[in-house]
Formats: C-alpha cells, sequence, structure tokens
C-alpha cells in the first residue's frame, strides 16, 4: 500500500455516507476477484487492484491515473491493461459514477435552489 493506514483511515472520514458504503462493501472484492478471473490473471494482483480502487474511492488518486497505476504496478501487456481498465470502467467506475456526480449535486445544494 502506497499510503499510511492512518492517511487512508483520515481519509475515509470525511467521505460522504454513500462513498463509504461503497468503500467497505464486499461487492468491491467480488467486482475486483471477477475482472481478475476474466482477464486470467493471478490471485496476489487482486490485491493491488482493489489498492488502486481504494485509492479512487478516497479521492487519493484521480480515477484517470488508474491505468497509469496499474501499468506500473503490474507490469502486463497493454493489451491486458487495456482490457482491466475496461473492464474496470463498466464493472465499477461507470456505475459508481452515477453515486458520485449525485453526491456532488447535493453537495452544491443545487437540489434546493432547483424550480418546477
Amino acid at each position: 500500500m502506497r499510503y499510511s493506514t492512518e492517511f487512508m483511515t483520515e481519509k475515509y472520514k470525511v467521505l460522504p455516507e454513500n462513498i463509504r458504503d461503497i468503500a467497505r462493501s464486499p461487492e468491491v472484492v467480488k467486482m475486483v476477484s471477477a475482472i481478475c478471473k476474466k482477464n486470467s490473471l493471478h490471485k496476489d494482483i487482486e490485491e493491488i487492484l482493489f489498492d488502486e480502487l481504494t485509492y479512487v474511492i478516497f479521492g487519493v488518486e484521480k480515477a484517470t491515473n488508474f491505468k497509469r497505476n496499474i501499468k506500473e504496478k503490474l507490469n502486463l501487456p497493454d493489451e491486458k491493461i487495456n482490457a482491466i481498465e475496461r473492464d474496470v470502467n463498466e464493472i465499477f467506475f461507470l456505475p459508481v459514477l452515477d453515486v458520485l456526480l449525485f453526491e456532488c449535486w447535493l453537495d452544491d445544494k443545487r437540489i434546493l435552489t432547483m424550480t418546477i
């Protein structure tokens, strides 16, 4: 893990509740496991992918850096990295994006200023 447990704990504490729910969901582990299985990746790669997803969820890494980060960590061919990225986007990031966008919308209090 690139970041200390203390640092990650502090980041976790300030996350909105629905993002904390995502972060601690066993579904994230299942998604990572499914991605690894689909791409015929060794079991130890799951931990690296899980860590990288956690960094994005916690806001300590940008989602746009995900591909670069896993490429550096995993040292796999580009086609395998591209397949992983595609699967992570489809299975994880796109569904979670709805939650994140809604949370930002609420944080901006736009919901209170809407008129019908």
